[in-house]
């Protein structure tokens, strides 16, 4: 080996969970189980959607939250979540990610049509509990009419914890929200 060359490693891939639909955010709750939000599949009824969204997408309650425990099988956490799929279904909202705050889960729902995107804490019996509904801040407090074809309430897209905070990305009005535990956004 020359001098000033690093030997590389080989990189190992293995599959940790298999059964996903559409999976989006995840986090590991304290005792290690891996939580994991899904869109879910396309619903069966067709429903118009807002003009540059595709025509026509398929509606229903896939969405969900799927829970791993360590070396274990997916299994359902939540279920029967609102989800919309885009563009005739190639782009699925619904279930868009979840964080673990000083041990406290909290899920955040992506845009919808007919839905107002939440923020919820998932309870010790893997039951959703609101405590924010952003769809109504979005609605307050509308991006500028530059920002283009939003999805009428937000689409809130990823979430991260940080200082006692919540901080949630919403790609549609290019913004990220900061939600205190109490739900005041």
């Amino acid at each position: 080996m020359r001098s000033g060359t690093v030997a590389q490693s080989e990189t190992t891939v293995e599959v940790y969970a298999s059964g996903l639909i559409n999976p989006k955010g995840m986090a590991f709750a304290d005792d290690g189980t891996l939580y994991v939000a899904e869109s879910g599949a396309p619903g069966d009824v067709m429903v118009p959607l807002p003009v540059n969204f595709g025509g026509q997408g398929p509606i229903g309650t896939n969405g969900r939250v799927s829970k791993i425990p360590q070396g274990g099988e997916r299994e359902d956490a939540i279920t029967g979540l609102p989800n919309i799929g885009l563009y005739g279904g190639i782009e699925m909202l619904g279930a868009g990610s979840v964080t673990n705050m000083d041990g406290q889960l909290y899920e955040v729902a992506a845009g919808h049509m007919t839905v107002s995107p939440q923020l919820s804490r998932i309870n010790a019996d893997d039951e959703l509990e609101p405590i924010a509904d952003l769809g109504e801040f979005n609605k307050a407090n509308p991006p500028p009419p530059s920002n283009g074809d939003a999805v009428p309430l937000g689409n809130p897209y990823d979430m991260v914890n940080s200082e006692g905070n919540l901080y949630i990305t919403d790609g549609n009005f290019n913004r990220v929200l900061k939600v205190t535990p109490e739900g005041e956004i």
